[in-house]
This record gives C-alpha cells, sequence and structure tokens, in this order.
C-alpha cells in the first residue's frame, strides 16, 4: 500500500467544503434514510445512510482541491453517518477498495457536515492527534491510520466518509 505524499499522516483542512455543499450531502442522506449500522457487532455504533452521486462526490473532491494540489480521484458512494449521544465507532483502520474510476482507493476524505455537537472528536493515536467536528472541515488520511470516532455526548453529529485515490 502507498502511503500518501503529506508532510503529516493525516492532514485537516478547515473551511473546505461550504454549507451548500454540507447541506446537499445532508439531504440526499436523509432522503436515503438513515439506519442502525450493518457493523454495530464491529463496534460501529452510529446510523449511516449511502449515497450513491457522482455530483455530490465531485463536489467534495473539487473543494478538497482547492486546499491540496495533488490528483484525488472520488468515488460517487458517500457513506453519511449520524452520531446520537452515546454514539461512537470503534478504533479501526480503513482499507483500500474499487472506487468509480476503476482504480483502489488509497486514503478516506472526511467531512464534517454539522457542528452543534460536544464530543464527537476523530482520535488518531498513533498522531496524538482529536481532530473535533467543525461544519466544513475535511479531513485526508491514509488507508492504515488507526483512527476512531469518539463517543457524542450531547447533540447530533453528521460526517461524509468517501474512499479516495490520491496521485503518489
Amino acid at each position: 500500500m502507498s502511503s500518501l505524499p503529506l508532510s503529516l499522516p493525516v492532514q485537516a483542512f478547515d473551511r473546505c467544503v461550504n454549507g451548500p455543499t454540507c447541506d446537499a450531502v445532508l439531504a440526499a442522506a436523509a432522503a436515503n434514510g438513515f439506519a442502525a449500522s450493518r457493523m454495530r457487532g464491529h463496534g460501529r455504533i452510529a446510523d449511516e445512510s449511502f449515497v450513491v452521486d457522482q455530483h455530490l462526490g465531485d463536489a467534495l473532491i473539487d473543494s478538497l482541491a482547492r486546499h491540496y494540489k495533488l490528483a484525488v480521484a472520488g468515488d460517487d458512494l458517500i457513506e453519511v453517518y449520524r452520531y446520537e449521544a452515546g454514539q461512537y465507532i470503534a478504533l479501526h483502520v480503513d482499507s483500500p477498495r474499487r472506487i468509480a474510476d476503476g482504480s483502489f482507493s488509497n486514503a478516506t476524505l472526511l467531512v464534517y457536515l454539522s457542528d452543534d455537537v460536544e464530543g464527537g472528536s476523530t482520535r488518531f493515536p498513533d498522531q496524538s492527534l482529536h481532530v473535533e467536528p467543525v461544519r466544513g472541515r475535511a479531513v485526508l488520511f491514509s488507508h492504515g491510520v488507526p483512527h476512531e470516532a469518539r463517543a457524542v455526548i450531547a447533540g447530533t453529529k453528521f460526517v461524509a466518509r468517501m474512499s479516495v485515490a490520491v496521485q503518489v
């Protein structure tokens, strides 16, 4: 697996994705409906919605491209997670998968879609890093980097997740 040419294995970009794009992703997820995670037995204690929309995927990638000057291929599958108080995702690593253009992903893009939440940071223990959920903030990290979604204390956290291929 190739590592990304990042100055750090995890990069956060504040104000990366604008409000209308966050709203469009949330609306698409709501239209599809949320259900309890199919991986609850593996520490995914959250609700999920799967949005297949190349236009929205491209909008997320285009937002990232403004901040990160590498060739990035996104997917048409956007996983949207909803966390209520007490919900979390346990420590895990993401794995490569085939994305829309036929290539294999080597990184994960997270975009926080809401920020009226207490708790719910994304923790990267190997980097001693906690990324707080702030609407429009994007986080890009290599597959294989251990991470977890800490429990929400109050409010509701929404985050979009996409597998991406960053040209190395």
